[in-house]
């Protein structure tokens, strides 16, 4: 008798722990999916005001991006490839840098993308050309 009670005891341990872990893979199946629309929406936000930096700002090229999107805006990593095509320097004046950045906080701005400090979002990269 003892030997039919220790394996259905095992059974329903074995039972309770797959029950256990097909909730909790449910649950993280509904969360992941509840992720993936809110930061669809975000990404379409940064591609859109990516877009509009690239359309309305002269020397800038492409813009790459990359982000840990449950730590968005502040995780938001953004390169911008400019293009100088008079270099007076090997490096952009302090003046036309606050400048360009600005204008391109301006873009994600419109797109209800807020930024702390920008300054620690961006990195100018510029490719010279005579």
């Amino acid at each position: 008798m003892g030997g039919v009670y220790q394996l259905f005891t095992e059974a329903k341990e074995t039972y309770h722990k797959h029950l256990v872990n097909i909730i909790t893979l449910s649950f993280k199946a509904l969360t992941i999916m509840k992720h993936s629309k809110a930061t669809l929406k975000l990404n379409i936000n940064v591609r859109k005001a990516n877009d509009l930096a690239i359309n309305n700002i002269e020397c800038l090229q492409k813009i790459d991006y990359s982000a840990d999107w449950s730590n968005f805006p502040n995780s938001l990593k953004i390169i911008c490839f400019l293009e100088r095509l008079v270099p007076s320097s090997s490096q952009m004046e302090a003046e036309e840098e606050a400048k360009l950045i600005k204008m391109i906080q301006q873009c994600f701005l419109k797109q209800g993308i807020k930024f702390r400090d920008i300054r620690k979002n961006i990195t100018l990269n510029i490719n010279s050309q005579h």
